[in-house]
């Protein structure tokens, strides 16, 4: 059976837009958005180690490296079956997607454009995300 899938370009930035895709499979809903596409070879070790951090503190979703394509994709996926009797969850779960995409891309964007390392990266993410969350306290 061929995978039928939505795909749609959302802006991020007021100059950066991600493709985002949507399918099922396998009883699963997927969300998937594209962070980057064919980077710079050289930058391999350090995309595998942000991406190894990420992993690290998600919950839900992961960070998958395609080495063969040199991109990068974040990914979630929830049961089909829950989204369709609890649509809030659908909605949780596209907003929760969307924002990790948009740490995500500027992660792999700061990496690249400023080649700044990935332990740096990670803590200053995590630090600000640490002060949104006691502002909102």
């Amino acid at each position: 059976m061929k995978k039928k899938t939505i795909e749609s370009i959302f802006p991020i930035t007021k100059t950066d837009s991600l493709k985002f895709a949507y399918y099922v499979q396998n009883g699963r809903l997927y969300f998937v958005s594209f962070i980057l596409n064919n980077y710079d070879p050289e930058l391999a070790s350090e995309i595998f180690i942000l991406a190894t951090h990420f992993n690290n503190i998600f919950s839900e979703g992961s960070v998958v490296v395609y080495p063969n394509n040199l991109c990068v994709q974040f990914q979630m996926k929830t049961s089909y079956v829950a989204n369709i009797v609890y649509p809030a969850d659908k909605h949780r779960y596209t907003k929760l997607h969307y924002d990790s995409s948009i740490d995500v891309f500027g992660a792999f964007n700061r990496l690249v454009r400023e080649r700044e390392e990935p332990v740096i990266i990670i803590a200053d993410l995590l630090s600000a995300k640490s002060d949104i969350i006691e502002t909102n306290s």
